[in-house]
């Protein structure tokens, strides 16, 4: 009995290791998937390959996971703060960005000058779809940080897509009405997809607007301002897609549209699994009760995780 204490206590001396801290780095794979699909087109004459995008996400990451399986490991509590302050883990998320753009840029010349097929082209966009979709996660984790530069990196992230007010409406919305009927991004019991997504869609804007203007009527000022994050988030976009178009020309449109809607629809529908059906109950003073994880629907899946 007292071997296996002394085991116990060794065990629990152990500091705690992230057994996945260089496998984070694979989730920057993600955003030079336009530039593997060009490379793989390019030595096989197949255009399928231009869709690699949706078939990795749909299909081969799922795969994986499956054969990968479940990992609940998660850290104490106690390294928390620690792993906060590893700027390994913000390089990742900070890199992601240049490659995002890269490959914007690259697949908005490819579309223009490639001589690609109108099925290459689909494909292509679809492949930047996913790259901006999983991009507005990446602007998701900046988000939350207390930096302001990393929070307008965010806000850089979103202007691919132009869901730029989703900086807003996630932090300052989403997080307090989780689960709630108010919540336009808690999917509710019954409710199908295609209802979801364009109520998310509307309702995720109007709510960053609302909740955006209270702040300028404290000060006496108009929200219709530089400094309202909706408006400024949405201008980068504006820019960004403006700048865009006058290098290639209107005919890239069609690109810009279909990649942005991939990549929220590719949100929404996270929203739509991950929030579906729940509902926080009402409390004795009205309020609805503190969030906790089981108002989410999380996965422990490997390779998910770590895209």
């Amino acid at each position: 009995m007292a071997a296996t204490e002394s085991q116990m206590s060794d065990i629990t001396e152990q500091p705690w290791r992230d057994h996945k801290r260089y496998l984070w780095l694979w989730g920057l794979l993600l955003p030079t998937f336009p530039f593997i699909a060009g490379a793989l087109v390019a030595l096989s004459g197949w255009g399928i390959f231009y869709y690699l995008g949706p078939i990795m996400i749909l299909a081969v990451i799922p795969i994986v996971d499956l054969l990968a399986g479940i990992d609940r490991s998660n850290p104490p509590e106690s390294m928390i703060k620690a792993l906060e302050e590893d700027r390994y883990y913000r390089w990742i998320t900070y890199l992601f960005l240049p490659l995002q753009y890269l490959a914007l840029v690259w697949a908005a010349w490819m579309w223009t000058y490639g001589g690609l097929s109108l099925f290459e082209q689909i494909g292509l966009a679809l492949t930047v779809g996913t790259v901006a979709g999983v991009g507005i996660n990446t602007a998701h984790e900046l988000g939350h940080k207390r930096v302001k530069a990393e929070k307008w990196l965010a806000k850089v992230a979103l202007a691919q897509p132009f869901y730029g007010h989703f900086f807003i409406e996630h932090n300052r919305g989403h997080h307090v009405r989780v689960a709630t009927p108010d919540d336009p991004a808690s999917s509710r019991m019954g409710e199908n997809v295609y209802v979801f997504l364009p109520r998310t869609i509307v309702g995720s804007f109007r709510s960053a607007w609302r909740i955006e203007q209270p702040r300028f009527k404290r000060r006496g000022e108009s929200h219709w301002s530089i400094r309202n994050d909706v408006l400024n988030a949405w201008l980068m976009s504006v820019v960004l897609w403006g700048a865009l178009l006058a290098v290639f020309g209107l005919g890239l449109l069609p690109f810009l549209l279909i990649q942005a809607a991939v990549g929220i629809c590719l949100l929404e529908i996270v929203n739509y699994v991950e929030h579906y059906g729940m509902l926080r109950q009402r409390e004795q003073n009205g309020r609805w009760e503190r969030v906790r994880p089981s108002h989410s629907w999380n996965s422990n899946n490997v390779a998910t995780n770590v895209v």
